[in-house]
């Protein structure tokens, strides 16, 4: 714990950052989360680096957003990452339509 303390105080030297790690810790000890972690570990980690990207992605472009999708390549990476938004909903909505009702068979 200790240690888990010292790293959340020496990545700003910012003491609320503990205070921070603390209640996450209690929140998620005490609700008893089931959830895997890797994606949590993983925003973390690429967050700062996107962040850092994006604000230079915007200062190429002069601060327009639409600079973000105006090559082909963007437009096509940004379409892929909405496709695999999408898909689980889709699938679901697919599977569900498919599934033959219960209710009114039998009853002839």
């Amino acid at each position: 714990m200790v240690l888990c303390a010292l790293g959340a105080f020496a990545d700003n030297n910012n003491l609320f950052d503990v205070w921070v790690m603390v209640a996450a810790g209690l929140l998620g000890y005490a609700r008893g989360l089931d959830y895997d972690p890797a994606p949590l570990v993983l925003g973390l980690v690429l967050g700062p680096v996107m962040e850092r990207s994006l604000v230079q992605a915007l200062t190429i472009a002069r601060g327009d957003p639409r600079g973000l999708w105006g090559s082909p390549l963007s437009a096509g990476l940004l379409l892929a990452a909405a496709a695999s938004l999408a898909a689980p909903v889709l699938a679901r909505l697919i599977r569900r339509q498919a599934r033959p009702s219960a209710y009114g068979r039998g009853a002839e």
